[in-house]
């Protein structure tokens, strides 16, 4: 898929507004605009995560995918867990124990980083469940192609020959010239390859059960799968989401009503279609004439290091808070502390990459 610098403008503002409520003093100050912001900013992000994870891949390649999300997942989530025994932190634990850490890894996870956590959980769902309708598709396929000797499918002489390939018992079709076979493996036939429908009915129904644990919420899951839909069904995504101006008027009128901010509510999706379409009519209508354009995108192809390394930067702040201390709106503290945190978080990404400390991480270069 061709890089889309609209979905970077996007995550940039996403990520600039998650490190922003994320700083204490600023979410005491202005509890309705934090409450506004989290009602919108993590279901998009789940919405354009879904709609870029590539299952196309083969399952080493897919593997490696996980891992780089799971390494620094278990890292970052071990210390900030024992960082929550010493420090007031929500949901921490209540005692230094492997039981404890393990839970808050497996299950519950803390702090910010349950979105790498849904990440992980709903990538293996999703590639899990429909390799296995390819896999089911193509012996079916390979059946069909067995029983039936009348039409010849898979021989170019006149004796039927066996359409299977008996070294790695693996179905594959030996004709060339013949494009039944392979029609099969293509969805051509509606009887004879298991349908779209069918494979996102099984990723919906192995989500909503996995739901049931505390490991995955239902309604982040639906808007991931929101994102798959559309990657999927092959949807344009400029023609779901529109740019345009008429997005910044209609978006306040659902952030201006708190009783609209959950997400099982429906708002929350237009909430979330405003959003990105509003942004991305932002992005082309001042193209590269935007100061500091280039930086925002920068920022939006690494949103996942400063995901995993701001939260160093957020409780930090509590610490030099009163050097701000003059100003009240607590507007020139959060600016601080964002630009400190992006370019901390890239600054401790490029450390890794020249000590080669980011094969912890499962990669040679954590930046793009």
């Amino acid at each position: 898929m061709k890089r889309n610098t609209d979905l970077d403008f996007i995550r940039s503002i996403l990520i600039i507004l998650m490190i922003l409520i994320h700083i204490v003093s600023f979410g005491n100050a202005y509890p309705h605009l934090k409450a506004g912001i989290l009602s919108f900013m993590m279901p998009t992000f789940l919405i354009i995560t879904g709609y870029l994870v590539n299952i196309g891949k083969t399952g080493r390649q897919f593997g490696k995918y996980l891992l780089c999300l799971a390494l620094p997942y278990v890292i970052m989530v071990t210390g900030f867990s024992v960082l929550s025994y010493f420090l007031p932190v929500r949901d921490g634990i209540t005692e230094l124990s492997l039981s404890q850490i393990a839970q808050k890894i497996f299950v519950t996870s803390i702090g910010p980083y349950w979105f790498i956590q849904t990440m992980i959980i709903c990538g293996i769902l999703y590639y899990g469940s429909f390799r296995v309708c390819d896999i089911i598709s193509k012996y079916r396929g390979c059946c069909s192609c067995r029983n039936n000797k009348e039409n010849d499918f898979c021989s170019n002489s006149k004796e039927i020959e066996p359409c299977c390939n008996s070294k790695g018992n693996e179905p594959c079709c030996n004709s060339k010239e013949n494009d039944s076979c392979s029609n099969i493996n293509k969805g051509k036939t509606e009887e004879e390859t298991l349908s779209l429908t069918t494979r996102l009915f099984l990723l919906a129904i192995l989500m909503l059960l996995v739901s049931k644990t505390p490991a995955l919420n239902i309604t982040a899951a639906i808007y991931y799968f929101a994102g798959v839909v559309i990657r999927q069904c092959r949807i344009d995504f400029n023609k779901v989401f529109r740019p345009t101006p008429l997005a910044f008027i209609l978006w306040p009128f659902i952030l201006c009503r708190e009783g609209l901010y959950d997400w099982g509510n429906m708002a929350v999706a237009f909430s979330c279609w405003c959003c990105i379409s509003a942004l991305m009519w932002l992005n082309q209508y001042y193209k590269s004439q935007m100061i500091g354009k280039s930086t925002l995108l920068y920022i939006g192809k690494n949103t996942l290091p400063i995901y995993l390394f701001h939260p160093i930067f957020t409780m930090a702040a509590k610490f030099y808070h009163p050097l701000f201390a003059f100003d009240k709106s607590e507007i020139l503290l959060a600016a601080f502390t964002i630009i400190l945190a992006i370019a901390g978080s890239i600054a401790i990404a490029k450390v890794m990459e020249k000590t080669k400390l980011a094969y912890f991480f499962g990669k040679k270069e954590i930046l793009r």
